[in-house]
């Protein structure tokens, strides 16, 4: 074998074995000697020139990455539930996006604002509020129920009071009507939990729940006074002329006692001029 050949394969060998990837490869002899070769081997690689002297093969530049390591854009913290708190008015507004869903298929329905999917009857809600004012509150859910699904009872409570309702239907899953189903009470000041669980679910689904609202009663009109303050007192009835009855006797006026005659006035004595 000649040593050129020698050479340029024992080189190629080298780089093969070294992993480096050569897109171009050529062996230039500058002295051609049989025995005592001296020869410059130069390497055309693409991206890159390297000597054949058994040095180590630079490898290929690292691929600058899409984003600054600046300009990463930082996980998105997990959003915490909203505090909910009684308004000025005593009421409470318990929203669908603000639920907390327990369950494997209840879930928010953004396009519909809306709890949906409730085709479980192990499947619960409930919130998380705050009473700043004790106060006595009326319980109105925003709902809607296909004719097909209607039927199931489910409760409302908070702590021990519990209230009882059944899903009425609203014509269409689309069609959302608001519905009071009672009362509740509320003595002091402090953090509250309402959950809203099925007892039975007869048909397809549960019902479409928007909102629960909270709202107090509203207060009655007192009645208008007099300027004086004073009521006025109520216009006594009129009184009919009595009829007399066939049994009384009616009395004739000239059978009347007639009043006595009027006496003459006495003369006034004349004065005398003595």
């Amino acid at each position: 074998m000649r040593a050129t050949e020698w050479i340029g394969r024992e080189t190629s060998r080298q780089l093969w074995n070294s992993g480096a990837t050569m897109h171009t490869l050529s062996t230039r002899i500058i002295n051609r000697r049989p025995l005592a070769l001296v020869g410059i081997v130069a390497l055309f690689l693409t991206g890159s020139v390297a000597a054949a002297d058994n040095s180590d093969v630079a490898p290929p530049p690292a691929k600058k990455p899409d984003v600054a390591p600046s300009e990463k854009i930082a996980d998105k913290p997990a959003e915490t539930p909203k505090r909910i708190t009684q308004s000025r008015d005593d009421s409470v507004l318990l929203t669908a996006r603000d639920a907390t869903v327990h369950g494997a298929k209840l879930r928010y329905e953004p396009q519909k604002n809306t709890l949906g999917y409730w085709f479980s009857a192990d499947d619960w809600v409930s919130w998380d509020f705050e009473i700043t004012h004790p106060a006595k509150l009326f319980v109105d859910l925003t709902q809607s129920c296909g004719p097909d699904s209607a039927g199931s009872h489910y409760t409302v409570s908070v702590g021990d009071q519990v209230l009882n309702d059944k899903v009425q239907e609203t014509s269409s899953f689309r069609v959302f009507r608001l519905r009071r189903i009672g009362t509740l009470q509320f003595d002091k000041p402090g953090i509250y939990t309402l959950s809203i669980r099925v007892l039975d679910m007869p048909r397809l689904a549960v019902m479409d729940l928007r909102a629960v609202t909270l709202k107090p009663p509203k207060p009655e009109k007192p009645a208008a006074a007099s300027p004086g303050g004073a009521k006025p007192a109520p216009d006594a009835p009129a009184v009919a002329p009595r009829k007399a009855s066939s049994s009384e006797k009616t009395i004739a006026p000239e059978k009347l006692i007639p009043a006595a005659p009027a006496l003459p006035a006495a003369p006034v004595p004349a004065k005398s001029d003595g």
